[in-house]
């Protein structure tokens, strides 16, 4: 008997997928678990740690809104990074734009992607057969913090898994920093952001912390039948201009009609759509509390009283996040970044560990009453 597979990502509600046939894969790789498998209804199925990637099914619903919609509302788009995505959907996807130069995968479990090269050549045969695609088996959060890629990339989609494990680097406010470092003038990133209906709070976690460390940022939505819960939310960042309004619509319109994308989700209906958000995920949203830095000046100095306050909330608070500071100063995205670097030099506050937290480091009491009254 081929048997089942039943996920359970969400408290109190689960799927079960039928299978046909023996499982393809199914094997523990350094990282995770990897499954693959065919079923009944939903096609070709990847699973990691018993959570479903991707299915043959609805992949395009995914794939296609995360690299589509950034890239022909770019219009100019030649280097394009993904995080993750060893299925290589969308770096299929991505490649499928002949003004794009490069598109640069990195993956840290090679395993997957040889597992996925191996049994879904119907999605990604085309990709591996590139030479513009470079496949780097090397951690993501690592990749984007080295000098060579600062300013590098016209759009990086974050392919990423659930917060959990191996994936945990690839939310919060160190990695979205270093997505913004490596983001070239007037690029964006795109992420998958999960599913408002069971998991709002993720949701306006992210929204926040976006909105700490990019100028631009907000949510468009898409339905991937086998991500169970209804809508997915995709957030969006850039460093340049907003996506989502009329003339951007406008540009992607005339740029898919000119680049005659063959597509089985996304169209620039489809497009323009993925914008209007329910009320109920509207009010996921946080409202704006921060100052807007569009016109910061990275030249001018942090003055020393300023600099002072934020080491006393840093303290006193045992809270060494730039959200933070930036939100308790009513400063900018600039200056909270400034302010924690020098924290970091002066060993006030630790550098980020593996996954982007700081350490507030121990103080004299004399210490912390000195910098609380100065």
């Amino acid at each position: 008997m081929p048997g089942s597979f039943k996920e359970q990502l969400h408290k109190g509600y689960a799927q079960t997928m039928d299978l046909s046939g023996a499982p393809l894969a199914e094997e523990k790789s350094r990282y995770q678990r990897i499954r693959i498998f065919d079923t009944l209804a939903n096609g070709r199925v990847l699973v990691l740690d018993d959570i479903v990637q991707l299915t043959t099914r609805d992949e395009s619903a995914y794939a296609e809104m995360l690299t589509h919609l950034p890239l022909l509302e770019h219009g100019r788009a030649k280097r394009v990074m993904i995080v993750g995505g060893g299925d290589l959907s969308i770096a299929d996807e991505a490649l499928k734009h002949k003004g794009v130069k490069e598109v640069v995968l990195v993956d840290i479990d090679g395993r997957v992607v040889e597992l996925c090269r191996k049994h879904f050549g119907a999605i990604n045969r085309k990709a591996f057969a590139d030479r513009r695609l470079k496949i780097e088996i090397a951690d993501a959060f690592e990749y984007l913090g080295r000098a060579s890629s600062k300013g590098r990339f016209d759009l990086i989609v974050a392919d990423r898994p659930d917060p959990v494990g191996p994936g945990n680097a690839l939310f919060g406010e160190t990695f979205y920093a270093r997505v913004r470092a490596a983001l070239a003038p007037g690029g964006f990133a795109t992420f998958q952001t999960g599913v408002p209906f069971y998991q709002p709070q993720e949701i306006t976690d992210a929204l926040v912390e976006l909105r700490g460390a990019f100028p631009r940022s907000g949510l468009y939505l898409t339905v991937v039948p086998t991500y169970i819960g209804g809508f997915m939310a995709l957030a969006w960042a850039g460093n340049g201009k907003s996506l989502g309004t009329p003339a951007g619509v406008k540009r992607a319109r005339a740029g898919f009609a000119a680049a005659r994308l063959k597509t089985d989700y996304y169209n620039p209906d489809m497009h323009a759509a993925a914008f209007a958000l329910p009320e109920w995920i509207r009010r996921l949203a946080p409202p704006v509390e921060v100052s807007d830095f569009d016109d910061e000046d990275d030249s001018r100095p942090i003055s020393d009283k300023l600099y002072r306050k934020a080491i006393a909330i840093v303290v006193r608070e045992r809270k060494a996040t730039m959200i933070y500071v930036q939100r308790q100063l009513a400063i900018g995205y600039n200056d909270a970044a400034r302010l924690i670097e020098r924290m970091e030099e002066e060993r006030i506050i630790s550098r980020p560990d593996r996954e982007g937290r700081r350490r507030v480091l121990a103080l004299s009491v004399k210490e912390q009453k000195k910098t609380a009254s100065d």
